[in-house]
């Protein structure tokens, strides 16, 4: 098993690590609420973005959340481990089952990305309008692809000291938190379609102005 593990960290390609699944009779789980809705021609996930046969694939999460605008997840895959799923999970068990109103709106969010596939290509050019503008932040660096909808920002250099670090990435929360920026201890920058144009500025300004004052 040490083994496995150590091969499938060091395959970046995609066709590798499938291949390695049915060496090592391995299964592949993936969970997509942040890729679901936003990679992809149609928004199909990690599988259509990178050309992999769903087939493959044992098993694929996703929140609801995100993309689809509603509350609660979903899970597909083989047929064994959904069966599985079905009988064992606290929906069947305890019915705490989704509401029907909720139900419903993910099924008109699924409609909508159906209906508009162009509006894929609109997101992810607004993702990378915003990767850009964090990248212009002194002191900071923005971790993670381009086109990925939630942006994680780090130290450009460390202090030398974890706990030092700490502080002064909670030096910037309260910055904000006196701003009245978010309402909780962190940041969280989520793009979205139906942003304007001059979003990626307003997020620069916001982040901007705690970092003078702390740098």
């Amino acid at each position: 098993m040490a083994d496995l593990e150590r091969l499938l960290n060091e395959q970046e390609i995609e066709d590798q690590k499938v291949k390695l699944k049915y060496k090592y009779k391995a299964r592949i789980f993936l969970e997509e609420s942040l890729s679901f809705g936003v990679l992809g021609e149609h928004g199909r996930g990690v599988t259509e973005h990178y050309g992999i046969n769903i087939d493959d694939i044992d098993l694929i999460s996703a929140n609801m959340e995100n993309a689809l605008a509603s509350i609660g997840g979903f899970c597909c895959g083989r047929s064994f481990v959904i069966d599985h799923q079905r009988l064992s999970g606290q929906g069947y068990r305890f019915s705490a089952l989704l509401p029907p109103l909720l139900a419903a709106a993910a099924i008109e969010a699924l409609n909508i990305m159906e209906e508009n596939p162009g509006i894929f290509a609109v997101f992810k050019e607004k993702c990378r309008q915003i990767h850009k503008a964090l990248q212009g932040i002194s002191g900071l660096k923005v971790v993670g692809e381009s086109l990925s909808p939630a942006f994680h920002l780090q130290l450009e250099e460390s202090t030398g000291s974890r706990e030092q670090d700490v502080r002064l990435l909670q030096e910037i929360v309260d910055q904000l938190l006196r701003r009245s920026v978010c309402g909780q201890e962190t940041v969280v920058i989520a793009a979205s379609c139906s942003h304007f144009l001059c979003f990626p500025q307003c997020c620069y300004s916001f982040l901007l102005f705690p970092m003078w004052s702390i740098f």
